[in-house]
């Protein structure tokens, strides 16, 4: 009896252990993951994104309301949130303002110039 009791002791402890692993940035979010730029807009001309970013720009949204974002090589991190499609992220200072729609995020770097980025894997 006394191993039928531990038994079911330790199946619970690793059934514990295991609930508690969820946090490891699993989430059922699909706006989250690391999303790359792919092109940019400015005066109304979408262009290749190593036009403005030679290095590239990607954001990384994390389920825990947290983003990093990596412009060209300058890394930072903030806090992001969505509603609907209205996409916003704050970062070092800046707030930037966007949406989400058709599988594209895209914001406003910089005034009347916006980044357009696709999630990874899509």
């Amino acid at each position: 009896m006394k191993k039928l009791i531990a038994f079911l002791l330790l199946f619970a402890f690793g059934i514990a252990m295991l609930a508690g692993c969820g946090g490891s940035g699993d989430s059922d979010d699909p706006n989250v993951g690391k999303w790359t730029a792919y092109a940019y807009n400015m005066f109304d001309g979408e262009e290749d994104i190593s036009g403005f970013y030679p290095n590239g720009a990607t954001i990384e949204l994390n389920s825990n309301g947290n983003c990093s974002l990596d412009f060209n090589g300058d890394k930072s991190s903030g806090k992001w949130t969505l509603e609907g499609t209205n996409f916003k992220a704050s970062v070092g200072g800046a707030d930037y303002a966007g949406s989400i729609s058709n599988g594209v995020l895209t914001f406003e770097v910089l005034t009347d110039v916006f980044l357009y980025f696709k999630k990874e894997g899509q």
